[in-house]
């Protein structure tokens, strides 16, 4: 490789030819014949009453690859799930049909990966209903979080997409987030009776757009909202914003 630079186009293209094509011949050959070979995404299907792949959504995500769609069909599933190293897509036939039910006293959700798609859950009765710790590039959306003590909680992350989901009745806020980078928080409702709706701290460069706020206190750092766009929708003229908060872990 040493000597590529002073070769003529000529050795440039048999060294092309070496590192893109012979690779593949292997492949090619065991496939009989096949013009090329192509990464499969497996779709693998949780099914509570054993129709399906596996019963457990945990032991589908520790069997899944890169890649793959983990389909959870209608049901209750009492789990405490991790996402720990793994890209996958989790998602339900239905946020009212597929539940994920905690016990209040661990996360239902944990992901400390990135470029996971979550959605079309409902997600209660969790300490935290999903939380994301450095983790970047996930996209939470089209769920549903009832009755958790944090409905999903956030730090140290980097440009995640939580988008259209349905947080309600968390005993301490629906969404806290600690120490994150160019999230996108976009067309969710927040609805706080119990307690707060959400917890901003040392976080930069955050969008926070078009969101339905209905009760509760929001707590901001306003120092920390450097370079990002704050447009919360107020449905109630009952919420109130706070400036300081200490800080928190969700797990």
């Amino acid at each position: 490789m040493g000597r590529l630079g002073v070769k003529v186009a000529s050795n440039l293209l048999i060294m092309t030819l070496i590192l893109i094509v012979l690779p593949v011949l292997p492949m090619t050959r065991s496939l009989s014949g096949a013009e090329e070979a192509k990464p499969t995404r497996s779709t693998i299907i949780v099914d509570a009453s054993g129709e399906g792949d596996y019963t457990h959504i945990q032991w589908a995500i520790d069997n899944a690859s890169n890649g793959d769609i983990v389909y959870v069909a209608a049901g209750i599933y009492s789990e405490n799930i991790t996402i720990a190293t793994k890209s996958l897509t989790l998602t339900g036939v239905d946020q009212n049909l597929t539940i994920i039910q905690g016990t209040n006293i661990s996360t239902c959700i944990n992901i400390t990966s990135s470029n996971n798609e979550i959605s079309k859950l409902n997600i209660s009765n969790g300490k935290c209903g999903i939380s994301i710790i450095e983790g970047s590039s996930n996209y939470i959306h089209n769920n549903i979080f009832y009755n958790n003590t944090f409905s999903i909680g956030m730090k140290d992350t980097f440009q995640n997409i939580i988008e259209k989901n349905f947080l309600s009745e968390s005993t301490i806020f629906n969404l806290g987030m600690i120490n994150c980078t160019k999230d996108l928080i976009e067309n969710n409702v927040l609805i706080s009776k119990k307690g707060h709706n959400i917890l901003f701290y040392e976080s930069y460069d955050e969008f926070i757009i078009n969101n339905s706020i209905i009760g509760g206190d929001l707590y901001f750092s306003p120092d920390h909202i450097l370079g990002g766009i704050l447009s919360l929708k107020m449905v109630r003229d009952k919420v109130r914003v706070k400036a300081k908060v200490s800080s928190l872990e969700f797990q």
